[in-house]
């Protein structure tokens, strides 16, 4: 976890995915020496060095020299304390004087540190990935594949589920994974292709939080009740409302349920009464939806989905539930 592994290998999205696993791996070997690291006292350290036995680990994080700075780890407060020394030599001063800055921190300080660098890796990988001049039509594709997983991964962020893995940890893996997201997504006008004409009537989310869109997809697919997440990929949910349908949506509910769902997500508010957090042409958004989602069997809806407007109850409180989160 968090290793910088230099390679010559040309970027991908596979090496990219590992790198983003990467943060969420919190029974990495890589914390568990980094752990090792961060309890090890300067005096602990220095024997080993001098002994010529020093831990590679160590050496790693430190160096084979400890230079001006002690530190000692407390186990009964899971306190590290650093004494840095800088020696200054004052022109009014008859002799240089000594001055020391104490610095404490816990494990999770380091946790959050390692966390900033593996995101800073990732991004530049991405770049790196977006930028490559010998690949141009295959990085959209390869950008549409890394936000559906990163999507996936972020799911299995569950606080506690290691020694290391505290409520502070995990919000700040989660702040990570969100910025890469958005980054991401901010390297799709970059990689755009145009391959064919892009519809003129289409759904695109005005809002800020692209994870909104993430969130009503995964209600509509838990147990496949509306959207059929075996057939269905949810960058393709996430795409259709973004203004680029790469891939039509399953839709297993009735089509009275998907016209509940639609008249609901359309009829959502941005910031202003008369903005809406789905911007669309409005006398022609059934021709989106007719785009965009297909039954079980493949069939496309056309005009019949304009006229159902009768679903259960449960399956409307259901619908509404899922909408709460969309903003």
């Amino acid at each position: 976890m968090f290793l910088m592994i230099e390679t010559n290998d040309m970027i991908d999205e596979n090496r990219i995915l590992d790198e983003i696993k990467a943060i969420i791996s919190p029974f990495s070997a890589y914390l568990d020496n980094l752990y090792l690291a961060f309890t090890t006292s300067s005096d602990q350290y220095r024997q080993q060095v001098e002994g010529g036995s020093v831990n590679p680990v160590l050496t790693a994080f430190y160096g084979p020299e400890w230079g001006d700075r002690v530190w000692v780890f407390d186990p009964a407060t899971g306190i590290r304390r650093t004494v840095v020394t800088a020696i200054l030599d004052v022109e009014d001063s008859e002799r240089p004087y000594s001055e020391s800055t104490t610095v404490e921190e816990l494990f999770e300080d380091w946790v959050v540190k390692a966390f900033e660098k593996e995101k800073r890796k990732v991004i530049a990988s991405v770049d790196e990935l977006v930028m490559n001049p010998s690949s141009p039509y295959s990085t959209e594709p390869k950008l549409n594949y890394l936000l559906d997983e990163l999507h996936e991964l972020r799911l299995q962020l569950i606080p506690g589920s290691s020694l290391y893995f505290t409520d502070r940890v995990n919000a700040h893996a989660r702040l990570a994974l969100a910025e890469i997201d958005k980054f991401i997504i901010s390297k799709h006008t970059l990689a755009e292709v145009e391959s064919k004409p892009q519809a003129v009537n289409k759904f695109v989310y005005q809002g800020k939080d692209i994870d909104s869109l993430y969130d009503v997809y995964d209600g509509l697919q838990t147990e496949n009740r509306f959207i059929d997440g075996q057939k269905s990929r949810p960058i393709h949910f996430v795409n259709g409302f973004r203004g680029r349908i790469t891939k039509p949506v399953v839709w297993r509910g009735t089509k009275d349920e998907l016209h509940y769902f639609i008249v609901g997500i359309l009829a959502m508010k941005a910031d202003g009464p008369d903005t809406y957090l789905i911007e669309t042409n409005r006398r022609h958004h059934w021709g989106v939806v007719n785009q965009l989602f297909i039954d079980v069997d493949g069939n496309r809806y056309h005009d019949s989905i304009k006229h159902c407007s009768h679903p259960t109850i449960n399956a409307k409180l259901a619908i509404d539930k899922f909408l709460t989160k969309f903003r």
